[in-house]
């Protein structure tokens, strides 16, 4: 492209329209992972264009005059010669938009509209501004345009009429120029930004998109970026702030004010940890005392080269060989420790994964520790060894892959191939761009890049593992299968990474129905329900929803408890029967969808254990089915008593050879005993009513 890009929209289809003064382009998004994305020059010169539908509309620049035509790029493509005339001659460089089903065109410096229906042209007004419109747009009956002296007028669309010239609501100098609509904002280029226009209140809004600025949305000498949940902080050094935003929800939060020249920036979600050389300084993410300074430590012995957090805990290596562990103490004050390591290894990255490890990187290898290794000085498992001397950061994705930045350009390691992160990232075959850091989600397939020319871009080419993609790979067969279960209690380790599941969701799912993730800094009694390759699916009863939770926790995190330790076995031949009718269980656990059959009341059971040390006291049961079949399986203490509830059979005895029924001999004593006692009451009730009648008569 010789000239600026002057104008671009997108078209039903996903296909990029974009003008550069001179002719009309078209590019192919989804080519633009290509060497060479798919670039179409329509080789017609226009000075403006709109897509409406799937209509073009643009003016088409003939020899002798400038006409409006129409082409219907769905039907046609872009061959021109399909194109049909809607206006016939324009004066000057006219610009164009639709509004209600209608198009609103230029000429110099007034407005004309044209129906679609009816091909009639209507005067609307002439504009205040003497200057030519460069760029019109209409929202919610607010015209907004632009002239060749670069300002940026309103006007309210009712208000305007052809008789007389109309002064427009608002004017802005500057230098703007195309204007463009989303989301009922309307977007103008401002010399080398772009600013938000907000028509309800009829100003600018904060918002603006440039190489830097002080605006709250933008970034100055940004240098690095961490993700903490859904928050994603970048150090602005230039602006003498953290920026802060809410990746679900798209928002900035408020900045957080920072003195420091920031080289490092990590965050656990709670807190906020910023280094430069030789400093630190800890801020609270917290909503009562958000962006507070908590904590500051300076007069480190040599130069902060890393810094990592893990489970509310900061981790500073220097490069001298020091390391520092900064944490909070039983007095709620933050405290550094100093550690030193063994001399033969000296740090150059660091960074922590989403299960508490540490990975320090040393020449071009990368250790991977756990916090006690790292803590005793012990010696990491060595975990790659090709790391380029001028790698700039390293981080882990979920299953333990690792990336690095290494000159703009974006690795995982032990992969050949480099992401061009040093490329543009959609087309301008001439600029450069560098990338200065990164940050990977654990939840989104979104890698989040930071640029030396300051911005923010996200790229999905890594096709990131995460915890919502985990696998099933069956293991939904053997939970909900219909035999008798086999399954054990656990319990995890301190610090536990948990991923809830909805167990309601899973059966026949290829991957878990995924809820949230959390660090669970205690560690926990759960029931093992079912594993994958990696992961044990446990359920857990919250004591104070009293609900039950089901999850994914690594099974390097969890140990298995002796039976012993959670099941009483009852002495053999000891029965029962069933109180009410009731669903046998496949665990103890109460999931309708983990019924292994229905038992009704008053069925003679087997009590082979019970369980007292979970949500609910269990009696592990079995019972011969219809088919003669043995099937075992949980229920509820509550439900079942050694008594059966089939009503006593009478004796019987004989008197002078005849069959009697004492039973019943004695049910007609009571009987004549019961209606003697009524009539007896009854006799009663009449004299005391007759004595009232005598009294009331006296």
């Amino acid at each position: 492209l010789k000239n600026n890009v002057t104008k671009l929209q997108f078209d039903e289809a996903g296909n990029l329209y974009f003008l550069d003064a001179t002719y009309l382009y078209v590019l192919n998004p989804t080519t633009l992972d290509d060497q060479t994305p798919t670039v179409t020059n329509t080789s017609f010169p226009c000075t403006t264009f709109y897509l409406h539908g799937n209509m073009l509309y643009f003016t088409d620049i003939k020899p002798s005059h400038t006409q409006l035509s129409k082409l219907d790029v769905l039907t046609h493509g872009i061959d021109v010669n399909k194109a049909e005339t809607v206006i016939n001659s324009l004066k000057g460089k006219p610009t164009i938009t639709v509004y209600q089903e209608e198009l609103y065109y230029s000429e110099d410096n007034t407005l004309t509209k044209f129906n679609f229906e009816t091909n009639a042209t209507t005067p609307v007004a002439w504009l205040h501004q003497s200057q030519t419109l460069t760029s019109i747009q209409i929202v919610d009956d607010v015209l907004c345009c632009t002239d060749n002296a670069q300002n940026f007028y309103t006007y309210n669309l009712l208000e305007l009429t052809a008789a007389t010239y109309v002064t427009p609501t608002s004017k802005t100098a500057g230098e703007y120029s195309a204007l463009a609509i989303y989301n009922e904002m309307v977007y103008t280029v401002n010399g080398n930004s772009v600013q938000e226009f907000d028509v309800a209140t009829q100003a600018f809004t904060n918002y603006e998109i440039s190489n830097q600025s002080s605006s709250v949305h933008r970034l100055n000498e940004a240098t690095d970026t961490c993700l903490a949940g859904k928050l994603l902080l970048i150090a602005d050094n230039g602006n003498g702030r953290i920026s802060v935003m809410n990746t679900a929800t798209g928002e900035f939060q408020a900045p957080i004010a920072n003195s420091l020249a920031t080289d490092y920036l990590v965050s656990d979600g709670n807190t906020l940890l910023v280094a430069d050389q030789d400093q630190a300084v800890l801020y609270s993410l917290q909503t009562e005392n958000y962006g507070a300074e908590i904590a500051k430590f300076d007069n480190f012995p040599s130069m902060i080269i890393g810094a990592a957090s893990v489970y509310g805990k900061y981790y500073l290596t220097l490069n001298n060989n020091f390391h520092y562990l900064i944490t909070v103490d039983e007095n709620g004050e933050w405290q550094r420790t100093e550690i030193e390591r063994p001399a033969t290894r000296i740090p150059a990255l660091l960074t922590a994964d989403a299960y508490g490890n540490l990975y320090v990187a040393s020449g071009a290898k990368i250790h991977r520790y756990t916090e006690a290794q790292f803590l005793s000085k012990e010696e990491g498992e060595e975990v790659y060894g090709e790391l380029p001397q001028t790698a700039k950061k390293i981080a882990v994705d979920y299953e333990g892959n690792l990336y690095a930045l290494v000159e703009g350009k974006l690795y995982k390691l032990g992969e050949e191939e480099a992401y061009p992160l040093n490329q543009p990232l959609v087309y301008t075959p001439s600029t450069q761009t560098t990338a200065t850091a990164f940050a990977l989600s654990i939840e989104e397939n979104t890698t989040y890049v930071l640029y030396a020319e300051n911005y923010m871009a996200t790229t999905t080419l890594f096709h990131l593992p995460t915890v919502k993609t985990i696998a099933v790979n069956g293991a939904d067969e053997s939970i909900f299968a219909k035999e008798s279960a086999v399954f054990s209690v656990v319990q995890t380790l301190p610090d536990a990474f948990t991923v809830y599941f909805d167990i309601n969701a899973l059966e026949g799912a290829t991957q878990f129905p995924y809820l949230s993730y959390e660090r669970r800094a205690e560690p926990f009694t759960a029931l093992k329900i079912g594993e994958t390759e990696t992961h044990n699916a446990l359920a857990i009863f919250n004591e104070q929803t009293h609900e039950y939770q089901t999850c994914l926790v690594l099974k390097t995190q969890c140990s298995e408890l002796p039976v012993n330790e959670y099941r009483e076995d009852c002495p053999a031949g000891t029965y029962g029967y069933l109180t009410n009718a009731v669903s046998l269980y496949k665990f103890p656990y109460l999931n309708a969808n983990l019924t292994a059959s229905r038992l009704e009341a008053d069925t003679k059971i087997v009590l082979l254990g019970k369980i007292d040390k979970l949500d609910h006291p269990y009696y592990y049961v079995s019972y011969v089915d219809e088919n003669g079949e043995t099937q075992t399986g949980f229920i509820p203490q509550a439900y079942v008593t050694d008594f059966s509830g089939t009503p006593t059979q009478p004796n019987k005895t004989v008197y002078g050879g005849l069959s009697n029924n004492d039973d019943a001999m004695y049910r007609l004593a009571f009987l004549i005993l019961g209606v003697g006692v009524i009539c007896i009451l009854f006799d009663v009730m009449l004299l005391a009513k007759r004595k009232n009648d005598e009294d009331e008569n006296d």
